[in-house]
């Protein structure tokens, strides 16, 4: 079985750490200035990538992080209590029995990892590059989840029957398949909905149903569509009518 997963870098044996913090074992820059190496470890590739986008970042969280960090300890009147901060116990160092100063040997060290980003994959053959673009499609993964659980509201139920339990996770799965394929072809042809706005719309797009006693018939009566409603309508192909129709049996042909 195959796998990519996240690597703790900073949690590797020392020696792995120093391959990782060699700047010279990078590869060339792609087109962004990414770079590439890998290190093995227990077997596993190590693919490391620095990003200097990612390494901006990292810079400028640091410095919003030691910028309060110095306002507090000039500020508090026991600056021990910042101690219990994992944020800033990092960068922090006792001097004496009651004074803390920002350690600048710590700073130091943290910047080193600045850009850096690792995964551990037993793929044998692929590159590095598309190790870390497989990983970085993760975020669909996650937004699929999402999806499921806060926009469809999937949810479990307890049923007696195989069969109803199966019935169950089909019909979650194409609702799933569904949303996404509607969200994709309005992405394509007009402009993106979300998956929570879609199921909005068609949730309101109804039909009553008026019968007549007296003679059996049973006449559809559609509601008003919204905008986005349309579109969805419009993206798929389908024509939807508004007049009144006469509902057939089921062999017959139905206007819908």
């Amino acid at each position: 079985m195959f796998y990519i997963v996240g690597a703790k870098l900073k949690q590797l044996p020392k020696d792995r750490r120093e391959e990782v913090l060699d700047p010279q074992r990078l590869g060339e820059p792609d087109a962004d200035g990414v770079r590439v190496q890998e290190v093995m470890h227990l077997g596993r590739r190590i693919v490391v990538s620095h990003s200097p986008k990612r390494a901006g970042k990292d810079l400028r969280d640091r410095e919003r992080v030691l910028s309060k960090l110095r306002i507090r300890l000039g500020r508090s009147a026991n600056p021990k209590e910042l101690l219990g901060n994992r944020g800033h116990h990092r960068f922090l160092r006792l001097e004496g029995k009651a004074k803390l100063v920002v350690d600048e040997e710590r700073v130091c060290r943290q910047a080193r990892w600045d850009g850096l980003h690792g995964v551990a994959t037993n793929l044998p053959d692929m590159s590095g590059r598309d190790v870390l673009g497989h990983y970085a499609a993760l975020w669909q993964v996650e937004q699929t989840f999402r999806i499921t659980k806060h926009d469809l509201r999937v949810r479990p139920i307890f049923h007696w029957t195989e069969r109803r339990i199966r019935a169950h996770l089909a019909i979650a799965f194409m609702t799933l398949l569904c949303v996404r394929h509607l969200s994709w072809r309005t992405r394509i042809q007009q402009r993106q909905a979300s998956p929570e706005a879609i199921r909005r719309a068609l949730v309101r797009v109804q039909c009553s149903i008026l019968g007549d006693r007296s003679t059996g018939r049973r006449n559809v009566l559609p509601s008003a569509i919204g905008e986005l409603a349309r579109k969805l309508y419009a993206v798929m192909g389908l024509k939807r009518t508004t007049e009144a129709f006469e509902l057939t049996a089921p062999s017959g042909r139905n206007r819908s």
